[in-house]
């Protein structure tokens, strides 16, 4: 049986900038719910149709109350942004 090794660290960019960061268990910090609750915030989100994109989208409807533009390459081609 095998197990999951992840890969090294980048070594040709130097070192590296995160080790493990855990954002389950951290508190939304002041400027982030300031963020959320502006009216006037503006959100762009590339590659909205799926994947990450479309979770991005998803998160920000039920955390802002600002603007979400959700770009995607072929209009119509994500029901679940209708």
């Amino acid at each position: 049986s095998t197990s999951y090794q992840p890969p090294p660290n980048n070594t040709y960019h130097g070192t590296p900038v995160y080790n493990h960061i855990d954002i389950g268990t951290k508190k939304i910090t002041d400027a982030a719910a300031a963020r959320n609750n502006d009216t006037d915030a503006v959100f762009v989100v590339t590659g909205a149709s799926r994947s990450m994109g479309l979770e991005f989208v998803k998160q920000l409807l039920t955390r802002t109350k600002g603007r979400i533009v959700a770009c995607i390459l072929r209009p119509g081609s994500s029901p679940a942004l209708d």
